[in-house]
């Protein structure tokens, strides 16, 4: 007769009732196989919003004029944003957790505030590790499974505070978990479910999957990028900003408040489930693309 198949809940169960845990152990053990569900339901449950944004996307639309305007009918090139390796970066990578990323300008080189975590400074980049728990061996196969989940869901999930000098570029790749960063000279994220939330940021390159994005943004020179599949998108353009925008969304709405002066220069084009928009602010020597598939892009335009 072949034995039964565990799966991890049994065997942490088989480890408590066999008196190789405590409680407590097999709590924590139970919590963070429970953290790791939550999040991979969360990246299978944005995989399929991608994937039928898209199906929708490749859908016949019902125009609202016969003849679409030149603006609808041509693609976009694709902008290039290139890293800026002139720049002193952190490049942070987490599997679940909130991130919080602020400038303290007493800093010469970046400090983790709260979370288990250290960085490693290579070059102008400083990298971050996330801490592990540790892993013993004790020859028991059940006992050395939990002290390895332990450790894994230990080392990529969790909360983090990060502070960073002045002038310094951030780098994120989060799978789940909200994102808050105030005052880096260029963000580059890769986000597959959460919120971002970046204030006065001086250059964006930004691809999302799900979740809101709310960012204020300094834009005077090079190429810039916000794409995201399903959310809302609010931009705040300050002062000083020198730009040319121009955004589309799929499915949903898009509202640009402006003064009158860059009002002069919009061009939209509307359709029956989506449209598109360009705008010129100041000189415009910056380019802004936003891409959004389903949800609703809101522009404002701070006066000089």
């Amino acid at each position: 007769m072949s034995e039964p198949i565990f799966n991890h809940r049994d065997r942490v169960m088989a480890m408590l009732e066999e008196g190789k845990i405590s409680r407590e152990q097999a709590d924590q053990l139970l919590e963070a196989l429970g953290d790791a569900d939550e999040v991979e339901s969360t990246m299978k449950a944005v995989d399929e919003e991608i994937k039928e944004t898209a199906a929708r996307a490749q859908e016949p639309q019902s125009v609202a004029s016969s003849e679409p305007s030149q603006a609808k009918t041509e693609k976009r090139a694709e902008p290039k944003v290139e890293r800026n390796n002139d720049l002193n970066w952190v490049v942070i990578e987490m599997l679940a957790g909130d991130l919080n990323v602020k400038v303290d300008a007493s800093l010469s080189e970046p400090k983790v505030l709260d979370g288990k975590a250290s960085l490693e400074k290579k070059g102008n980049t400083y990298v971050l590790h996330r801490g592990k728990a540790k892993v013993s061996h004790s020859g028991d196969p059940l006992k050395d499974f939990g002290n390895m989940v332990a450790g894994f869901i230990g080392g990529l999930h969790g909360d983090l505070e990060i502070a960073i000098p002045e002038g310094f570029g951030v780098e994120v790749s989060s799978k789940a978990g909200d994102v808050d960063i105030e005052g880096a000279v260029f963000l580059k994220a890769n986000l597959l479910a959460g919120d971002l939330d970046a204030k006065d940021i001086a250059g964006i390159d930004l691809q999302m999957a799900a979740g809101d994005v709310d960012v204020s943004l300094k834009l005077t020179t090079g190429s810039h990028k916000i794409k995201l599949a399903a959310g809302d998108v609010d931009i705040h353009l300050l002062r000083g900003s020198s730009v040319q925008v121009e955004g589309s969304v799929s499915m949903g709405d898009f509202k640009i408040h402006a003064p009158q002066s860059i009002e002069e220069s919009l061009e939209i084009n509307n359709s029956m489930m989506g449209g598109d928009f360009k705008a010129t602010l100041g000189g415009g020597e910056a380019h802004l693309e936003v891409e959004l598939s389903t949800g609703d892009i809101e522009v404002k335009v701070e006066n000089d």
